[in-house]
Order: C-alpha cells, then sequence, then structure tokens
C-alpha cells in the first residue's frame, strides 16, 4: 500500500483573526479539534504532519503538534505549497490529503471515501465536491 499521510496546515499568523488555530473551544484549541477528528480516518492512513512556518509565533503550533502526538514540519511562511511539498517530503508521502487547521468540522468520512475512490480509480488527483463550506 502506497504511503498515505495527512497534511495538515496551520499558522497563528491569521489575517482576519489571529491564532485562530488556538482558540478555546471548550477549553481546547481548535487545532486539538481538527486533528481529533482527522484521526478517525481510516488506518490507511500512517499520520498526520502539521505543516507551519518558519515564523517563531509558530513554536506554540509545534509544540501542540508533539502534545497531540502528530508530527510537524515548518517551511516558507509565504509558500504553503512548499510547506506541502516539504512535508511530503519529510515522510515520505506518496499519497496526501490536503487538510487546513481552521476547519474543525472535516468530515473523516468524506475523506475515506475519497481514498476509496482515489484507489479504485488509480487517480493521480482525487476531490470531494457538493458538500457544505467546511465539511470537505
Amino acid at each position: 500500500m502506497k504511503e498515505i499521510w495527512i497534511i495538515l496546515q496551520a499558522r497563528t499568523g491569521s489575517i482576519r483573526l489571529k491564532e485562530k488555530i488556538l482558540a478555546n473551544i471548550c477549553g481546547k484549541p481548535l487545532l486539538f479539534h481538527v486533528v481529533q477528528r482527522l484521526k478517525r480516518v481510516t488506518k490507511e492512513v500512517s499520520g498526520i504532519v502539521i505543516a507551519t512556518t518558519t515564523n517563531p509565533e509558530d513554536e506554540a503550533v509545534v509544540k501542540l503538534a508533539g502534545e497531540l502526538g502528530v508530527r510537524s514540519f515548518r517551511g516558507s511562511e509565504d509558500d504553503v505549497l512548499e510547506r506541502y511539498v516539504g512535508a511530503a517530503s519529510q515522510v515520505g508521502a506518496k499519497i496526501i490529503v490536503r487538510a487546513t487547521g481552521d476547519n474543525p468540522l472535516c468530515s473523516p468520512e468524506a475523506i475515506d471515501w475519497a481514498l476509496a475512490k482515489h484507489h479504485k480509480a488509480d487517480s493521480d488527483y482525487t476531490f470531494v465536491s457538493g458538500l457544505p463550506i467546511g465539511v470537505a
């Protein structure tokens, strides 16, 4: 089976709501809730990597990743694609699931469905459409 990793982009430098991924939601940071949902994705997934920036403020993200038992990668503050590529390279990912740290309603079921379709079609790229914003 190919190496499948969830790469979760997260940084504290949000323009509209600074540090929103660390916002307290029911006593836990928002990022905690996102990671807990992503941990429910199929056992085919090798793990989760939080891709954050080299900005010193994002040390809090790296620390939280360790506390949550997931890996972290630090890369460009301005180039999100570079962070994804770097994170994928770090863990040897052949297939990545793209997730965002400010999406607490991500659906493990939709991700499982997409992975099954991806494998069945032997696709290079798969995406889910038609779901409410914030679910896929």
